[in-house]
């Protein structure tokens, strides 16, 4: 991504701020992340202090170099609209969306691959009209239907509240969950394999065994596969490694 945007080879050791803008971009573009917020984030979790030129080069190269992910983020968002304005079951590419009734109220449900799913509480859909930022110069209006829930809302301090989401973070909401459930299915055969867990973070498992037991190249195979068959052509690549103490790299 940061060959894409600087147009030249880019490494490790002699681009850092380089890299980490590719990295930043590929993190948080992903998830639809406009160019205000790319900028803000760059400044204040990474240190980089980019132009508007720079950041709407990121953030709009990327839909380029992606668009099967943009494709995803309305995909998604489309289908999860018309669940909960039809109540009909709807599908997009491996996921669907269904309204749910319980005693505790309506639920819109979101169904992963593997039969699991993500629960939203009280989902509404309602019209509005907004300036999209291609339209800021002239001012003017689009209607947009925008799909909310009750539940922890991280932008007010985890306080119980209306939740905004669109399609990026439905998206964020299936990658992760999605990926959860890929290592899982790992740490399922590590143990098995007699390389106890101890810890997990974030995407890593941590197994600590006597000296001389396994190897790296065993260790990682099993994580990495073989897939469960509601996953056959989703690839999976790990990057292991060992130690005599638990370290951050």
């Amino acid at each position: 991504m940061a060959e894409a945007l600087y147009g030249r080879p880019i490494n490790k050791k002699d681009d850092h701020d380089e890299r980490q803008l590719g990295k930043v971009t590929i993190l948080g573009c992903g998830y639809q992340m406009g160019v205000d917020t790319f900028i803000g984030q760059a400044e204040k979790d990474y240190g980089l202090v980019l132009s508007r030129d720079m950041g709407e080069k990121a953030v709009y190269g990327y839909r380029e170099t992606y668009p099967e992910v943009k494709s995803l983020w309305y995909g998604l968002n489309d289908a999860a609209i018309h669940a909960v304005t039809t109540g009909k079951p709807t599908q997009y590419s491996c996921v669907t969306y269904r309204l749910e009734n319980d005693a505790a109220g309506t639920w819109m449900s979101c169904e992963l691959p593997n039969g699991r799913k993500i629960w939203y509480y009280d989902p509404v859909v309602e019209e509005r009209m907004v300036v999209k930022p291609w339209d800021r110069e002239t001012g003017k209006k689009t209607m947009q239907r925008d799909l909310s829930y009750m539940g922890r809302n991280n932008k007010r301090s985890g306080m119980w509240s209306r939740v905004r989401t669109y399609g990026g973070m439905l998206t964020e909401n299936c990658v992760q969950s999605i990926a959860r459930d890929l290592m899982a299915e790992g740490m399922i055969r590590v143990e098995r394999a007699k390389y106890p867990i101890i810890l997990t973070v974030h995407d890593e498992i941590v197994s600590e065994v006597p000296n001389g037991h396994g190897s790296l190249d065993e260790f990682n195979g099993l994580m990495a596969g073989p897939p469960p068959p509601w996953a056959l052509d989703c690839p999976v690549a790990v990057e292991g490694w060992m130690g005599p103490r638990y370290k951050k790299g």
